[in-house]
């Protein structure tokens, strides 16, 4: 179905795809990322299964095509999705962990397919459903990628250990009967459940309904299901929805994620949002002066040997104590851009 979608839909409209051979191969590499690919939490394995795809698509398809193609594949569609958002908060690191998080989010709602998003608190997920809701609005959208898509109707259930089933049914019941009364072209019900690894451990075992909300029959109203969790939930829910696990920030992501943020807080609005191709290259950062740059090089540095051989109790710190360490420094360099080396 998501290859088929993928086909016909998204990329059917990109002009950059040469041929339909092209397109068919990148709606399967797109297809296979969303089911399969985002399951795996280390970059390691991640790398692995993109081999394994190549070799696939060869003897399948007759095709040559080599990981990291595979991977820039990927990379290059959610980059273009995050690149068309224009609702983003001052502070935003536009990393790699938000742009999968947005797209994955996007495909699954607009194709009405359960998705599990998983990963430590500070890995862009509750931001990541934000800039979905506040950027898909319909015709009212400011991008003309969004303008075609249908407008969202969310409704919240926040997890917590005295979370009850009734509370989960009202919510997917109230989806449902606005879904009803409107056409899924023009609007879509979407149920969020956030902090849903906190309702599994309540006693009361509110999760015990969600198998039958989550798998309609064909004659009953779908609506799209998004789950928040700071870790997974157990096998018998996660195997009936997408699951998206967010390995790790690696040094490099680290060091991009601190530049991101401090630049995206410069005073002047075109620093304040920047394009993702061009922030990948050599001279992101100019806008940041030199020691303020190795500042920001040196804490990421730090942060990623504390969080690998000298936290004592594991995620008591944890990406967010980053972030926020960030975002002071980049309130500083704003305030005083002027200053010499020895007031820095």
């Amino acid at each position: 179905m998501l290859v088929k979608w993928f086909d016909n839909t998204f990329l059917f409209k990109k002009q950059s795809i040469q041929s339909d051979t092209d397109k068919k191969i990148k709606a399967v590499i797109l297809g296979l990322a969303v089911c399969y690919h985002s399951r795996f939490s280390d970059g390691i394995i991640r790398r692995k299964y993109r081999e394994e795809i190549k070799k696939c698509i060869w003897s399948t398809m007759s095709y040559a095509i080599t990981e990291e193609e595979i991977l820039d594949s990927i990379l290059t569609e959610q980059k273009y999705i995050l690149n068309m958002m224009t609702e983003l908060p001052a502070g935003t690191a536009l990393n790699a962990a938000l742009q999968e998080n947005v797209f994955m989010l996007l495909v699954c709602i607009l194709n009405k397919i359960p998705i599990f998003l998983v990963g430590k608190p500070g890995c862009s997920k509750s931001l990541s459903m934000q800039l979905i809701r506040s950027n898909l609005r319909g015709k009212d959208s400011t991008s003309h990628l969004f303008q075609e898509m249908p407008q969202l109707f969310c409704v919240s259930f926040q997890g917590s250990e005295s979370s009850t089933s009734d509370g989960i049914i009202k919510v997917f019941e109230k989806a449902e009967k606005y879904q009803k009364h409107n056409d899924e072209r023009d609007v879509l019900s979407v149920v969020i459940l956030d902090e849903i690894g906190l309702a599994e451990i309540s006693k009361f075992n509110p999760l015990k309904v969600l198998h039958g909300l989550i798998e309609r029959h064909d004659e009953q109203i779908k609506v799209a299901v998004v789950g928040i969790s700071n870790w997974a939930l157990d096998a018998a829910k996660m195997n009936r929805a997408i699951h998206l696990s967010r390995p790790d920030m690696d040094l490099g992501e680290l060091i991009y994620t601190g530049k991101s943020i401090s630049n995206s807080m410069m005073p002047s609005k075109e620093n304040a949002i920047f394009d993702l191709e061009s922030s990948l290259d050599d001279n992101f950062g100019v806008n940041l002066q030199p020691l303020t740059t190795q500042l920001l090089e040196g804490i990421a540095k730090a942060y990623h040997e504390y969080c690998l051989h000298d936290q004592k109790f594991p995620n008591f710190h944890g990406l967010r104590d980053f972030y926020s360490l960030i975002k002071y420094l980049g309130r500083k360099e704003a305030v005083y851009q002027n200053a010499d080396d020895e007031e820095i």
